[in-house]
């Protein structure tokens, strides 16, 4: 019986050993897309380079194994903060990054430099590089020069993405403490400065600079801290923008 109960715990490390080498490659970059997204938001790889794609329902920190850190990872879909990235929580997203531990995070998603996921990054403990933006991004995403595809880690990352629009992408490393004086700011604004700041409506989220002006973020505001135009009528989920962007 322990002969027997030793070669089953060998044969299931060795099977786990191979998925995880299936699911998480060992350098480059991993592509996460949704399977509830259409094909036309789920980014592709390169025909050359070193790039995977997985959906982000098949992962899990039992997928992660020691050595196989892709230097990017990409979110490439539907997202509305502050409920769903992907279809799926913040939490949840977090602790996939911080186990893939990734050196770059690219938010190709619509509102993707958010509160939401950038505090529950901050809470694992993770410090990434992110890429992001706070607009609404085409169903085509973001643009992606092919020396990011590399097996090494570029040494400018940020150089190598851009958005569609030809707009500035929000580029910084996840800080706590900068997250907390952001989030401080919003807390003090009036509703007439919460309206100047406002990028989106139902669910309200506002843009705020992190210190040192290199890179703004979203916040979500209540609607109670807005005029009565602010006020949500409906609720919209993430996939209700499947015709209009990411």
């Amino acid at each position: 019986m322990r002969c027997t109960a030793l070669i089953a715990l060998a044969l299931g490390a060795a099977l786990a050993l191979s998925v995880s080498r299936w699911l998480v490659p060992a350098d480059g970059v991993l592509v996460l897309y949704s399977w509830r997204d259409s094909a036309a938001v789920q980014t592709a790889c390169p025909t050359l380079g070193s790039c995977a794609r997985r959906p982000i329902e098949a992962l899990g920190c039992w997928a992660r194994f020691p050595g196989r850190h892709p230097h990017t990872v990409i979110l490439a879909g539907h997202s509305l903060p502050p409920d769903a990235y992907l279809g799926q929580a913040p939490g949840r997203v977090a602790a996939l990054l911080a186990c893939l531990e990734p050196q770059t995070v690219v938010l190709d998603t619509c509102y993707g430099a958010s509160m939401p996921l950038l505090e529950a990054l901050a809470a694992t403990g993770a410090g990434p590089l992110i890429i992001g933006s706070t607009e609404r991004l085409p169903p085509a995403g973001l643009i992606y020069d092919a020396r990011l595809f590399s097996t090494a880690s570029p040494p400018d990352p940020t150089a190598l993405v851009r958005a569609r629009s030809g707009r500035h992408l929000e580029v910084f490393r996840i800080d706590p403490a900068a997250l907390a004086q952001a989030r401080a700011t919003v807390a003090a604004w009036d509703a007439p400065t919460l309206e100047s700041h406002l990028r989106r409506k139902h669910p309200n989220l506002v843009t705020v600079g992190l210190p040192g002006g290199s890179a703004s973020i979203l916040v979500p505001v209540s609607p109670a801290r807005f005029h009565s135009p602010y006020a949500p009528t409906h609720r919209v989920t993430s996939w209700t923008l499947a015709l209009r962007g990411r």
